[in-house]
Order: structure tokens, then C-alpha cells, then sequence
């Protein structure tokens, strides 16, 4: 028995595959999401995918034409779950209210993000931003006939690349905050992987040299660093910004093709960058976005980086500082798709999604960083915790606090 089949593969992330009488829709990891089976088809020839991927078309070999549209995309986030479900026809679900909304659009739905407290959506002819708090009134942007690659969202801003336009970034309010043009970066070239924003930088990865990250604000747009970008030893595949504090606090945290995962300040010293390597065998990311916490998958463990910032100070502190949990529930190469307070998901190589809580301490002990860490030394006592006396010590040490620091060190017998 021989068995044909052909695939197409559209940039957002998804493909198609034909075969005898049926159709399959695929994550770019391999995963199934359907499989719709159509009698009298026949083998499917070939496949192609509109140009804004909402619809694929089939050639078949019994002589017919198939089109299949996109249908029931899901977005998560916090206690609110989007439901995509026709062309036009968006469902919001309250989780913890229970509460639901309706909305309706005019064109066909292209694509959509939610984080950060908005829901931003694509149709064929504008843009949506929703608040929240509020579905009754959107901000709404004209666009041009247009192919949106990507939406990346940080508290602030959102990231728009498209064919038209190019790169820019919006705030919240629809206002065009700045727009970037660089000879070694096209629109239609971004992925997630290779794009991170904060509230004050933007980092991409060159697509001329990979082992280079250029830095731009998010403000203005100009390239930052006096136009010496930031260049590593190895080809780099993911990069990830911290998202809490100010740019003397923003950290980049980046994964090159060995799978060794480095973290460096956004401030150079006047030596240059200070790189400083975290881990091996890293096949995964993300930033906490209450605090900055790292987390990744390590050689098939979970691992959480409560301090990832501590090997500036005391490098000896990093293992004292770090959570391990067993990584055999999510499989082999699970992709972690957010990382919320103290609960972290990720989707298995199956396409399960997978939560798992981490402890919710260190992410109060964060907030005590700004203000007092009087507050951060009594927490620790109550919780009584090895890990969060280490990361105090990181933190005392970091603000010169001789007298927390030496009550911090105390605990962990340094």
C-alpha cells in the first residue's frame, strides 16, 4: 500500500497535509490539530494557502477543487479564553465571572493576540484593540490590504509586522509609536522565536548574521548600543526579554543553536556586553511577567530561575536560587507558552496543554525589591524557605544592604 500525501506551510505556524479523502491540519511541531475527511476527494495533489492564511485550497484527484477555512482558534490568558469561531465571530469567556461576550466584526477575522489586559485582532481591512476591562469600545485602525506576520505584545506596546507597513510599534491607544527600517530585518522574516519587546527596548535577531541582536527602542525606534549590536560566538535561535523594572533592570535572556542559554543586561559595561552563560540543553523559555523570573526546559526538567540576575553579585548563589521538577509529564520537547504569577503552561509535543504552579513566594518577595526589603527579610522567616533566603541575599547584596545581607547569608550558612 502506497500512501501520498503533500503539505503546504503557511508562516503562521501551521500546515497542511493532504492524503487520500482527507485533509490535516498540523502544528509546526508536528501535532495534530484535525482532520476533516471529505468521501470522493480522492489523493490530494496540492495545496496552497492564502496569502493572510485563513484559507487553503486542495487539488484533488478526482477533479475537484477544496477550500477549507480556519475555524475554532482558542487564545488563553489569565482567567480569559477567546474563542475564534467563524470568519466573523469572536466568543470571550470569563473564566472567573463566568461572565461571556459577543463580538461581531464586518470582515473576516486574519489573526489575534491576547495578553497584557488587551485583545488585539486583525480583519481583513482593520485593527481592533480591545481593553479588558471594557469589549464595548474598541480602538479601532484602518489598514491597508496587508499580510500580518506577526503580534507581539508587551504592558505598554504591541509589535505589528506586516507586507505593507513593516514593522512597527503601537501603544495601546492606536497611536503609531515608532517604526523600524533596517537593511538586515524584513517583516516577513519574524517569527516569535527571533522577537522579543519590553516597555523600552526591542531585540531582533539579524536575519543576514544569526549570530547577531540588534537592539532598538521601543520609543523612538533608533538602533540602540551606538550602533554596535550585539554579537554572540554561535548562531542564536530564541531570545527572550525580562519584562518588569526599568532598562537598568532589563535582562536578555537568549538560546543559541548548541542549546546553552545565556542572560545579559541591556545596560553594556564600558567593556562591552557582560554575557553570562545559565544552563545547558535548553530547549525552551519564557519570563515570568510579575517579576523577573526565568523559566525553561533544561535536559528534560522543568526549571525555574527564581534570581536569574544573582550571577552579576554572587555567582555561587545561581544553583541555590533555581527550582527542578521533573519534566516527564511533558514529554519530550514541550514549548512553554506562558508564564503568569506562580502558574507556568506549556504544550507537550502532542499538543496537550500542561500547567504546573511553582511556589507564589519569590514572586512577593520581587515586589518587595522596589520598596522595602525589611518586608522581603520578615516574609522569608515565615516561609522559612532555603531558596528565598538565597534570593534575598542576591537582592541585599544588589542594594548594599549590609545588614539584610548579612541576616540573608546567615540563613543559608554563607
Amino acid at each position: 500500500m502506497i500512501a501520498l500525501w503533500c503539505f503546504s506551510v503557511y508562516v503562521g505556524g501551521l500546515f497542511a497535509v493532504g492524503m487520500f479523502d482527507s485533509i490535516r491540519l498540523c502544528d509546526k511541531t508536528g501535532w495534530s490539530y484535525s482532520m476533516e475527511k471529505e468521501p470522493l476527494l480522492g489523493t490530494v495533489l496540492d495545496l496552497s494557502w492564502t496569502s493572510d492564511g485563513t484559507q487553503v485550497a486542495a487539488a484533488c484527484g478526482a477533479g475537484s477543487v477544496l477550500f477549507a477555512d480556519l475555524v475554532d482558534r482558542k487564545l488563553e490568558w489569565a482567567n480569559l479564553e477567546v474563542i475564534i469561531n467563524g470568519n466573523c465571530t469572536v466568543d470571550v469567556f470569563n473564566i472567573a465571572s463566568g461572565s461571556k461576550e459577543h463580538l461581531e466584526f464586518n470582515d473576516k477575522i486574519v489573526t489575534a493576540s491576547l495578553t497584557w489586559n488587551h485583545l488585539v485582532i486583525i480583519t481583513a481591512t482593520q485593527m481592533y484593540i480591545f481593553n479588558c476591562q471594557s469589549w464595548s469600545t474598541p480602538v479601532t485602525i484602518d489598514l491597508r490590504n496587508t499580510s500580518v506576520y506577526l503580534i507581539k505584545q508587551t504592558e505598554r506596546y504591541f509589535l505589528l509586522a506586516d507586507s505593507s507597513s513593516g514593522i512597527q510599534v503601537y501603544s495601546y491607544e492606536g497611536r503609531v509609536v515608532c517604526s523600524l527600517k533596517h537593511s538586515s530585518i524584513s517583516a516577513d522574516s519574524l517569527n516569535a522565536q527571533l522577537v522579543s519587546i519590553s516597555n523600552d527596548v526591542l531585540v531582533i535577531r539579524d536575519q543576514k548574521e544569526e549570530r547577531v541582536i540588534r537592539l532598538f527602542s521601543t520609543t523612538s525606534g533608533k538602533e540602540m548600543g551606538d550602533n554596535h549590536p550585539f554579537k554572540h560566538s554561535h548562531e542564536i535561535v530564541d531570545v527572550a526579554l525580562s519584562q518588569k523594572g526599568s532598562l537598568s533592570e532589563r535582562q536578555l535572556a537568549f538560546i543559541d543553536k548548541n542549546n546553552d542559554l545565556y542572560l545579559a543586561p541591556m545596560k553594556p559595561a564600558h567593556s562591552g556586553w557582560r554575557i553570562v552563560h545559565l544552563g545547558s540543553m535548553v530547549s525552551t523559555l519564557c519570563w515570568n511577567d510579575k517579576a523577573n523570573m526565568l523559566a525553561g526546559m533544561q535536559d528534560g526538567t522543568f526549571t525555574v530561575w527564581y534570581h536569574p540576575a544573582v550571577v552579576y553579585t554572587d555567582q555561587d548563589l545561581l544553583p541555590k536560587t533555581t527550582l527542578q521538577k521533573s519534566g516527564s509529564e511533558f514529554m519530550k520537547n514541550p514549548l512553554i507558552v506562558s508564564y503568569t504569577n506562580n502558574l507556568c503552561t506549556l504544550r507537550r509535543s502532542d499538543g496537550a496543554v500542561i500547567s504546573t504552579c511553582v511556589s507564589p513566594f519569590p514572586v512577593l518577595l520581587h515586589n518587595y525589591k522596589s520598596g522595602s526589603l525589611e518586608s522581603g527579610l520578615r516574609l522569608c522567616r515565615f516561609v522559612k524557605d532555603p531558596a528565598m533566603w538565597a534570593v534575598l541575599s542576591g537582592m541585599a547584596a544588589e542594594a548594599r544592604d549590609l545588614n539584610i545581607a548579612e541576616a540573608a547569608y546567615a540563613a543559608i550558612n554563607e
